[in-house]
């Protein structure tokens, strides 16, 4: 009778099966809702980046606007100043400061903008034909008074008739980029600005004699809010200079690269696809 009592209390395999099922199905249930609450996650903050990055485009605009006709009232001034016989003698180097710190605030600005373009892929690469050392030359020559103020000498050397088919504001902006890196870690050293064709490619070379980067640091130097460490405590920026100069380079088809020792400095190349055939001589 005992035996007959215990064969009726012990589970069937049906009824085990059952319970495997419930809990399975307990298992989906739960994993389903999980997978809701991700997917909401995952919408909110894609919506929430999405008016960041609309957020940041209107920024730069207000921004950028109003300062540019500053700029070329400043430069106005300092055009007319510099022709006056006897102008005030403060009036020359107060115009030229207020037109350094301008330039400095549109390039700011500026950069707002590139990162909205490019983080949402509404940059588009402009195409024309474009000498790359007068490009170089021109910002090197906008960027004379912040090197000065830095204490670097601005070395440039361009080889003559370095054409190709690009996007000029582009090519400005990577020049921007790389010298006044170079200007704010260059350490008061001098730097050396180089243009030159590679056969297919034409390439910029920047190179400054200042604390280096150590190879841990140059894996990353090139994402967005990323900079050297030992720059990060005391040097100002949005850590997105080098980020932006990588994605125009890649809009072009082409490459930079970085060479570094601590201690001794880096040279930044940034190698352009040209597109078009050697201009005839």
């Amino acid at each position: 009778m005992r035996s007959q009592t215990a064969d009726a209390a012990a589970p069937t395999p049906a009824s085990g099966l059952d319970d495997a099922l419930d809990e399975l199905r307990a298992e989906v249930h739960r994993l389903r809702l999980e997978q809701g609450m991700a997917q909401r996650t995952i919408r909110d903050l894609g919506a929430a980046v999405a008016a960041r990055d609309e957020f940041i485009a209107i920024v730069g605009h207000e921004l950028r606007n109003p300062m540019g006709a500053i700029v070329v009232s400043a430069t106005n001034m300092i055009y007319k100043a510099e022709r006056e016989q006897a102008p005030p003698p403060w009036l020359e180097p107060g115009l030229s400061r207020l037109e350094r710190q301008t330039r400095s605030f549109v390039r700011r600005a500026t950069t707002l903008l590139d990162v909205s373009r490019l983080a949402t892929g509404n940059f588009h690469v402009d195409r024309d034909i474009v000498s790359l050392g007068d490009v170089v030359s021109d910002v090197v020559g906008d960027l004379a008074a912040e090197a000065e103020g830095a204490g670097c000498e601005l070395r440039l050397s361009i080889e003559p008739g370095v054409i190709g088919m690009w996007d000029r504001v582009a090519i400005e902006q990577i020049t921007m980029n790389l010298v006044s890196n170079a200007i704010k870690y260059g350490a008061g050293r001098p730097i050396q600005i180089s243009v030159r064709s590679t056969g297919e490619d034409a390439t910029i070379d920047v190179r400054d004699h200042g604390a280096g980067i150590s190879e841990v640091d140059r894996a990353r130097i090139f994402e967005r809010f990323e900079r050297a460490v030992v720059a990060r405590r005391s040097k100002p920026g949005f850590g997105l200079g080098l980020w932006i100069t990588r994605q125009l380079v890649v809009a072009h088809e082409g490459e930079i690269t970085v060479e570094s020792q601590p201690g001794v400095g880096s040279v930044f190349t940034a190698s352009l696809p040209r597109a078009i055939h050697e201009p005839p001589r």
